[in-house]
């Protein structure tokens, strides 16, 4: 299961998540789709000189907090896409959302 928290502060966009969508049926796909995802938008991020508050890329783990500047649609689309699987796969990912 993958577990995945959006979040709005009054400061910062925040995007954590860990684990993995264990080895059911979809479980590659909702994997690559998460990834895909984030990455993405850790990528924008980087590209678009945001200011990083705190980042943590690891196996199964990542945690993106981003000040608020300029990043609200990056932010947005990750989070509706994220849901969006969720919708599609909710025995694989549980989205905890806060904005």
């Amino acid at each position: 299961m993958i577990e995945i928290t959006v979040r709005e502060t009054a400061n910062e966009y925040c995007i954590e998540l860990s684990g993995h969508a264990n080895y059911s049926r979809g479980a590659d796909i909702v994997c690559a789709g998460v990834s895909a995802i984030v990455y993405a938008y850790i990528g924008y991020i980087r590209n678009s000189k945001i200011a990083v508050n705190e980042l943590q890329i690891s196996s199964g783990k990542v945690v993106c907090k981003v000040n608020k500047d300029g990043a609200r649609e990056a932010f947005e689309m990750a989070a509706i896409g994220l849901m969006q699987i969720e919708k599609q796969y909710p025995k694989n990912i549980r989205i905890e959302k806060s904005f």
